[in-house]
């Protein structure tokens, strides 16, 4: 798959998939804190 629509989908779903990482890491660094 080549062109602008298929960079901007896979750099999308790389950019949500970061983001769930960040979040789950996060929500569970928070969770040892308050544990």
């Amino acid at each position: 798959m080549s062109g602008p629509v298929g960079g901007y989908y896979y750099n999308g779903v790389f950019l949500i998939f970061l983001i769930l990482i960040l979040l789950l890491l996060g929500g569970y660094g928070f969770y040892e804190a308050e544990a």
